[in-house]
């Protein structure tokens, strides 16, 4: 969300240590999570709604690409779809029991 949407979309620098982000564990605490996570949505709130119909269709340099800023909102919904279903999979899988989602 940093890297596609707050920087690639809103323009607010942001440099990744993928190796790092995997390698970290028991790093912060709940409560730090928690703020973290508060702050992201409001930052992801506000730029998103701060979206024309222009940067809209606007061309953005992504990774070496050129995507839309709507190709670049599709993206990260389907990307975090697919890791909602992983996260339901192994959920039950520990379980042993349905999610009862539905």
């Amino acid at each position: 969300m940093n890297q596609w949407i707050l920087d690639y979309i809103g323009g607010k620098p942001f440099e990744r240590n993928r190796q790092l982000e995997f390698d970290a564990e028991k790093t912060h605490s709940k409560e730090e999570l928690i703020l973290m996570m508060t702050n992201l949505r409001e930052e992801l709130s506000s730029c998103i709604q701060s979206i024309t119909s222009n940067k809209l269709l606007g061309i953005l340099p992504i990774q070496n690409q050129q995507e839309t800023c709507i190709s670049v909102l599709i993206h990260i919904t389907e990307h975090f779809s697919y890791h909602t279903g992983q996260i339901a999979y192994i959920t039950k899988w520990l379980k042993e029991q349905q999610t009862n989602f539905y």
